[in-house]
C-alpha cells in the first residue's frame, strides 16, 4: 500500500489524459506479462462510461491467485504447422498456447492449442473465420462487431468405449466498444487508461461419432454471454486490469498487472558468456569467457522467484551442457554462479518441449 499511495495522491492532482492504444502498446516475443487474479472479488461492477472517469479497484479478496504470460515465437511452439500465418503466441507456461497475428492496424486471433482440460487430450483449434482482438489504433468510442468460429475432434475413448471421436465446434459474435477514458487505480499502482467493454455471444455444438456405425451425430447444444471489461494503458503489454462477470451479470474474477517479482529483478546482467539455444527443449548450452571454472552452480528460478533446480555442473571447452526435459514448459531464470556465490550469467530461458 506504501507503492500505491503517493502514486494515487499525485495522479488525483491532475487530469487523466486521454490515449490512444497501438501496436507499440503489444505484446512482443520475449515479453513476460505477471497479473494477479482475484476469482471472488468483492467489487461491486465496472464504474461508469464515459470521458475522464476515475476507477479505484484496490479490494481484493482472499482468494487471489498468480498468473504469467509468456510471448512466444509461433516456430518455437509444438503448433508451429498448424499456425503459420500467426506472428505471436501467448503461453500460460502448462503448455496452452494462444496464436495471434499483430499488425500496425489490428490483433487477431488465429486459434488456441494445448491440453484440453479434464482429459488426457490435446487439441488444436484454429479459428475460421478469425477473431479480432484489437482494431488499431483503439481510441475513445470506436467499436466494431466481428463474429468468429472453430472446431476441434479429440479421441471420445477416455469417455465411453463405444465412443470413437467427439467434435466441439463454437461460433461466436463479439460486440466491442471502447466505452470509457480515464484515470485506474488497481492494488499496484495507478494508470491513464481506455476502458474496452466486450460482449461475447457464443453458441456451442458436441457432435459424437460412435465406434459403429461411425456416424457423427448431435449430442447437445448450449450458448453463454460473457461481458468483460478491460483497462489497457500504454505500454500495457496485456489489459492493467480486467473484470469479466457470471451468467447473473455479477463480477467474477478481477485480474490486475504487476511487476516481476522482487527476487528476479535483482538478479544482474552479465557479460561473461551466453546461452543457446533460446527456447530450448532438451539440451542447453552455456558458453562462459571467465578463466575461474572450479565449483561452478548453474540455478533455475521460475517466475515465482522459487529455485527449481540447483546444478554443479561439468565444463568442458568453456561449455556446459544442461538435460533440460525434466524442466516444465515455462519461462525460467538462469543463474550462473562461482564458488563463492558470485554471479557470473544470467538469462531469461524459455523451455517448450
Amino acid at each position: 500500500m506504501n507503492k500505491i499511495l503517493p502514486i494515487y495522491l499525485f495522479t488525483s492532482l491532475v487530469a487523466s489524459a486521454q490515449i490512444s492504444i497501438d501496436l507499440t502498446d503489444m505484446p512482443v516475443v520475449g515479453d513476460v506479462i505477471y497479473r494477479k487474479a482475484d476469482t471472488m472479488t468483492v467489487l461491486a461492477g465496472p464504474g461508469n462510461a464515459g470521458a475522464n472517469q476515475t476507477w479505484i479497484f484496490t479490494q481484493t479478496s482472499n482468494y487471489v491467485n498468480d498468473e504469467t504470460s509468456t510471448a512466444v515465437a509461433p516456430s518455437a511452439t509444438p503448433y508451429a504447422n498448424q499456425f503459420s500465418s500467426s506472428n505471436l503466441a501467448l503461453t500460460d507456461g502448462n503448455g496452452g498456447y494462444i496464436f495471434f497475428n499483430q499488425s500496425a492496424n489490428s490483433i487477431i486471433v488465429k486459434g488456441i492449442a494445448g491440453p484440453l482440460p479434464g482429459t488426457t487430450n490435446t487439441i488444436t483449434a484454429p479459428l475460421n473465420p478469425d477473431q479480432t482482438l484489437h482494431n488499431l489504433p483503439r481510441t475513445y468510442n470506436s467499436n466494431f462487431i466481428d463474429t468468429y468460429s472453430s472446431e476441434f475432434v479429440f479421441d471420445g475413448s477416455s469417455f465411453s468405449s463405444l465412443v470413437s471421436e467427439i467434435k466441439v465446434k463454437r461460433s461466436g459474435t463479439v460486440h466491442d466498444t471502447t466505452d470509457a477514458w480515464g484515470s485506474l487505480t488497481t492494488p499496484f499502482g495507478a494508470y491513464d487508461v481506455i476502458r474496452v467493454k466486450k460482449i461475447d455471444y457464443t453458441f456451442d455444438s458436441v457432435w459424437v461419432k460412435p465406434v459403429f456405425p461411425p456416424t457423427w451425430s448431435l449430442f447437445q447444444t448450449s450458448s453463454d454471454t460473457v461481458t468483460t471489461y478491460q483497462w489497457l494503458a500504454k505500454s500495457g503489454k496485456l489489459p492493467v486490469a480486467e473484470m469479466t462477470f457470471d451468467s447473473l451479470g455479477a463480477p467474477k474474477i478481477f485480474r490486475w498487472k504487476v511487476d516481476a517479482p522482487a527476487s528476479l529483478n535483482d538478479l544482474l546482467d552479465s557479460e561473461n558468456g551466453r546461452f543457446y539455444p533460446n527456447p530450448v527443449n532438451d539440451q542447453l548450452t552455456i558458453e562462459l569467457k571467465t578463466n575461474d571454472l572450479q565449483g561452478i552452480l548453474v540455478d533455475f528460478i521460475d517466475l515465482q522467484g522459487r529455485t527449481i533446480e540447483v546444478s554443479q555442473v561439468e565444463i568442458i571447452d568453456n561449455q556446459i551442457k544442461i538435460n533440460t526435459l525434466h524442466l516444465p514448459n515455462g519461462l525460467y531464470h538462469c543463474v550462473v554462479s562461482d564458488k563463492n556465490k558470485q554471479l557470473l550469467l544470467r538469462q531469461k530461458l524459455t523451455v517448450i518441449h
